[in-house]
């Protein structure tokens, strides 16, 4: 009886991808974990959503399913060398095979992280772009918050192995009555001491708060 891989058996989903999803309308969240299911179980290529922050995240998700793809690829390999005989004639395996094997342990050690979510990825720090700004304001966020805390947004994203763009969004839910009231009290009250400069300073403490582990709101 032929054993199922674990990609057979069902869909792993990432506990780094719900900040992601609790920005989308749920009729968006539905369309794109049934894209990726498909992805994933039929090796279906993922449709052009009409939302364009939907189809930006799946193409940033889609990365992990193309792993998980290769790895269960790699994991039948595998499995179909193992039933050979290893070295000589004698069957004593060489020094050759017994490298062949320590390199597929490494191998298979780094599948089975990465399809348990904890695989040791770190992306590079970068500069937001155009497109991915250009997104957030469509979604609702001043683009002087955008240009104000993307920089914060990008290292703290890289420490913490998130997408950017759901970290702008998910700290705009908690900032944005604040800077809303800081920009009324600036047109009203010019010379009031809580100004959007006032706002800004505060949300970058509150960020770094974030990396040692806080909660930002």
């Amino acid at each position: 009886m032929k054993k199922k891989t674990n990609l057979e058996s069902g869909f792993l989903f990432l506990y780094d991808w719900m900040p992601v999803l609790e920005t989308l309308p749920a009729k968006e969240v539905k369309a794109l974990l049934l894209a990726l299911i498909a992805r994933q179980r039929e090796n279906k290529a993922l449709p052009s959503f009409r939302n364009p922050l939907t189809d930006s995240f799946a193409r940033m998700i889609e990365p992990v399913i193309r792993r998980r793809l290769e790895g269960a690829e790699w994991a039948k390999k595998g499995m179909a060398e193992s039933a050979d005989p290893e070295g000589g004639p004698t069957g004593v395996p060489t020094p050759e095979s017994e490298d062949k094997k320590q390199k597929k342990k490494s191998k298979d050690e780094l599948i089975q992280a990465e399809q348990r979510g904890d695989a040791p990825v770190a992306p590079p720090l970068r500069a937001l772009s155009e497109q991915e700004r250009a997104l957030l304001i469509e979604e609702g966020l001043p683009a002087d918050y955008v240009d104000a805390r993307s920089e914060r947004a990008l290292e703290f994203a890289a420490q913490t192995r998130q997408d950017v763009l759901a970290v702008l969004c998910n700290w705009w839910k908690g900032d944005k009555r604040r800077y809303e009231t800081a920009q009324r009290r600036q047109s009203t009250a010019p010379s009031s001491s809580f100004d959007a400069d006032d706002f800004f300073q505060a949300a970058l403490a509150r960020s770094y708060d974030d990396t040692l582990g806080k909660a930002p709101f």
